[in-house]
């Protein structure tokens, strides 16, 4: 389900176009994967993108590409990293983009971050971090309450009433 920043998607589709790089970035809990998702929904459907590629980062950047690669005949981290951006930029002309979600490491934890700027292919990446060198940055707000409270119905049905008043007053 999504729920909350419909508005939003317009901007962020014009910031990636003009950038080609794009932190979305906000604290958790906030809608991050899934507003990155809808951004690649509306993306493919488009046609813009003809490959994409979603890493899920775990640990560093050459283990996530590990996980998401498993054909790789690398064995290094930098061959890995080297391995994986042949990959990404072997498409010609054609778009291809590349999505990160949670990266959770600054470049001084996992240095291989560096270089996702000068990837041949568009990147987008989720993030709690609040900026990363040769991104432009998409933070995302947090929920309004209005918009809480439509979440919190619709993944929990069973919801009485008077949860709904509980729930007012928390937001």
């Amino acid at each position: 389900y999504y729920v909350g920043h419909d508005a939003l998607l317009s901007d962020a589709v014009e910031r990636l176009e003009k950038y080609s790089k794009l932190l979305i970035s906000g604290i958790g809990g906030c809608g991050k994967s899934e507003f990155a998702r809808q951004l690649l929904q509306h993306m493919t459907v488009s046609g813009r993108y003809e490959r994409v590629a979603y890493v899920q980062y775990h640990d560093s950047l050459a283990e996530s590409y590990r996980t998401a690669f498993p054909d790789l005949s690398s064995t290094s981290d930098s061959a890995v990293i080297e391995e994986c951006r042949r990959i990404l930029e072997s498409n010609g002309n054609s778009h291809t983009l590349l999505m990160i979600d949670n990266m959770n490491q600054t470049i001084s934890e996992d240095a291989a971050l560096i270089q996702l700027c000068a990837y041949g292919c568009d990147v987008i990446i989720t993030s709690r971090l609040v900026a990363l060198d040769g991104f432009d940055v998409f933070a995302i707000p947090s929920l309004s309450p209005e918009d809480s409270q439509t979440l919190f119905r619709i993944h929990m049905p069973h919801a009485q009433t008077g949860y709904d008043h509980d729930l007012a007053q928390l937001c």
